[in-house]
């Protein structure tokens, strides 16, 4: 389906942003509060990148530590492009309620409207494909990661997968529902994804350093931040390629000021308004320290990204270039800073050397829980995973006897014996003081 162009497109690209005028005004205890925050985080290595908090218009404190490119020779700044995952989402959905706002769809028509083919496609809405409960089913080839695909190729291999569950029967996060809003965005506007968003939100804004990755899966644009993951004990490892974008879910890069500009955009209620919905589509509700708010965060092979808007007018951007559990701290850590609260420190782990084999612990493991077996493989004198299609090795650390620790997520593993030795599963749980929400895989 096709219509006109959104006529309204032209008159917003008159819009005076206020991203052209940034004014800075330090706050110098809440900028000693930020500095103190990541100091132990940078020391560990377990994050490179920018941090930074506003209000309204104005830069109150910010960061930007670490190195942009592998052989460590740039240092990041506020300008520098970073991927950043799944806060493109947050864009992708702002397109779909702009659409709607205009009549050129509703939340309620169905996906087969827009996108013929893809299973369930008549009862699955466009509410639920925005609020992750349509049950599309997961990619079960490596291929969209490894390769820029269009469009075309990733609504077609979506086409191919069995649903997960039932429409509105469930939840589970999904890229590939937000690609095929990506298609939706297309079919509804009369032009290409990239264009409509440079068209109604892009250009008004000025948000001239963020851009769909088109090369991110053979290597950065210049002047980007290259990604790592952080292991112990040394620098973090250098993934060897960029994870390709997934168009409508993780395809865009941007920097931490874009970003800003971007959220000041949306509270402006001018380029879109949000205030008339029942769910923040494409961000999450928060209420930090009595102070609520809309986020969203994102994570993609060696990057982390975190964007908030507080209902009081302050803003947070973080981009990292280092994949590390410190990501999903972010957002009760930033309104500790800024309101004062308990921050997070670097988990309280070492590596150990073992004298046991790890060949012995290499293999397939289930779980009845999650669809994808995790993968364990044996590489030199480290262990790794992966889950299921997904191309990309997480490494782990030993941190005792058939336990192992990655900060890449702050996941432990430990592994199950039975009576004679033989490694018979698994159970991942997360460290934060104790470990809790353990999962139990069954080696195959």
């Amino acid at each position: 389906m096709r219509v006109r162009t959104v006529g309204s497109c032209a008159a917003l690209v008159l819009l005076v942003t206020a991203v052209q005028a940034i004014s800075a005004q330090r706050d110098t205890a809440l900028q000693r509060r930020l500095d103190a925050y990541v100091k132990p985080y940078t020391a560990a290595r377990l994050f490179s990148g920018v941090v930074l908090i506003a209000k309204g218009d104005t830069l109150l404190a910010h960061v930007a530590v670490g190195r942009r490119d592998p052989a460590g020779r740039v240092a990041p700044t506020l300008v520098t492009p970073f991927h950043i995952a799944s806060l493109s989402k947050a864009f992708t959905a702002a397109l779909v309620v702009k659409l709607a706002q205009e009549g050129h769809l509703s939340f309620d028509d169905t996906l087969a409207k827009f996108v013929p083919g893809i299973p369930n496609g008549e009862r699955i809405t466009i509410d639920q494909l925005l609020r992750h409960t349509a049950g599309i089913g997961e990619f079960d080839t490596s291929r969209p990661y490894l390769e820029a695909l269009p469009l075309d190729q990733l609504v077609a291999l979506i086409a191919k997968v069995p649903a997960g569950f039932p429409p509105g029967s469930n939840d589970q996060y999904s890229n590939e529902g937000y690609i095929l809003l990506a298609r939706i965005v297309e079919r509804a506007s009369g032009l290409s994804y990239g264009e409509y968003l440079r068209r109604v939100f892009l250009a008004p804004l000025a948000l001239r350093s963020t851009a769909i990755a088109a090369i991110a899966a053979i290597q950065p644009r210049p002047g980007a931040a290259h990604g790592g993951k952080a292991v112990m004990g040394g620098a973090p490892v250098s993934v060897p390629r960029h994870e390709a974008p997934l168009l409508g879910a993780s395809g865009l890069s941007s920097t931490a000021t874009d970003l800003w500009g971007w959220m000041r955009g949306v509270r402006s209620r001018r380029i879109v308004d949000y205030t008339a919905l029942r769910y923040p589509y494409g961000w999450g509700r928060r209420n930090y320290l009595g102070h609520p708010l809309m986020e969203q965060s994102g994570s993609v092979e060696g990057f982390g990204s975190y964007m908030a808007s507080y209902e009081d007018g302050y803003y947070a951007v973080v981009l990292s270039n280092v994949q590390s559990g410190m990501m999903g701290r972010w957002g009760p850590d930033l309104a500790a800073v800024l309101f004062g609260g308990e921050i997070s420190t670097p988990p309280p782990v070492e590596a150990v050397r073992l004298p046991q084999s790890l060949a012995e612990l290499a293999g397939s493991y289930k779980s009845p829980d999650i669809g994808n077996p995790l993968i364990m493989e044996r590489r030199g004198d480290r262990l790794w995973l992966t889950w299921g299609s997904f191309p990309f090795w997480q490494p782990l650390s030993p941190i005792g006897r058939d336990r192992f620790f990655s900060l890449s997520d702050y996941s432990v593993f430990s592994f199950l014996r039975d009576g004679a030795g033989r490694v018979t599963g698994l159970k991942m749980g997360q460290i934060d003081g104790t470990e809790a929400q353990t999962v139990s895989f069954v080696r195959q």
